[in-house]
């Protein structure tokens, strides 16, 4: 399994430090750091720092390279990863990565995460919200509960909308190189990059859920996951 993070300069403390928590706790995987908007004295800077570590893959990226509708570079940042992901999915040895948001800190071994990747199509937290919308179930524990809701006749964007659409986080999302997966993320990758709600907050999580609804829906059937479902 390799593990995927990215950041621009001003969070690099964050990914430093999520980095070292990594190899602190014997994650001995390829690492692919994404430096994002980087200068040449920057990226020479962390590429010393982790000189003596040989399975650190950098990647620069500048936000100014795409033409994508955002308002700034933190909702670019957001909204690329997908992106990022699919390629390199579709280039992993190994067939399986785990991404992290740079703020994240690790404090064990992953071998779990790549445990379950051997039998589910993505890995990543569900949490449970309040249900606003009917009056019953009084709460969502995941996506298919919201999925439940839609095949009740609610409008899957309205729920979005709602904090009862909030119920996924991606601060950790590992997923393997499956039809599964790549249709997921290609889906997801287009809404993204073709929706008028790509500056809103938590619209790149939002759009995840739609996007596995969505497939779900199309398909009639339920995508493997290992999601710690009904975490509040």
């Amino acid at each position: 399994m390799e593990l995927v993070t990215w950041s621009d300069p001003k969070y690099f403390v964050f990914a430093n430090a999520l980095i070292r928590s990594l190899r602190y706790h014997e994650n001995e995987n390829i690492i692919h750091y994404n430096l994002m908007d980087f200068n040449e004295e920057q990226c020479e800077k962390v590429k010393n720092m982790f000189a003596k570590d040989s399975k650190i893959r950098f990647i620069r990226t500048n936000s100014n390279q795409f033409d994508y509708k955002v308002n700034n570079k933190t909702e670019f940042y957001r909204n690329y990863r997908p992106r990022l992901f699919l390629k390199l999915l579709e280039q992993s040895e190994s067939g399986k990565i785990c991404t992290f948001g740079a703020n994240g800190i690790v404090f064990t071994k992953l071998c779990y995460v790549e445990e379950h990747l051997d039998k589910n199509d993505f890995v990543f937290l569900e949490r449970q919200k309040q249900n606003v919308h009917t009056s019953s179930p009084k709460r969502v524990s995941g996506i298919d509960d919201v999925q439940a809701l839609v095949e009740q006749g609610l409008d899957l964007d309205k729920i979005l909308e709602t904090t009862t659409g909030k119920v996924v986080l991606l601060g950790l999302h590992a997923m393997r190189n499956s039809e599964v997966c790549h249709e997921i993320l290609k889906n997801w990758i287009e809404m993204i990059e073709h929706t008028s709600v790509v500056n809103k907050t938590y619209s790149d999580m939002n759009l995840f859920v739609k996007s596995v609804i969505n497939y779900q829906m199309k398909n009639n059937i339920k995508i493997k996951t290992a999601t710690s479902r009904g975490t509040p």
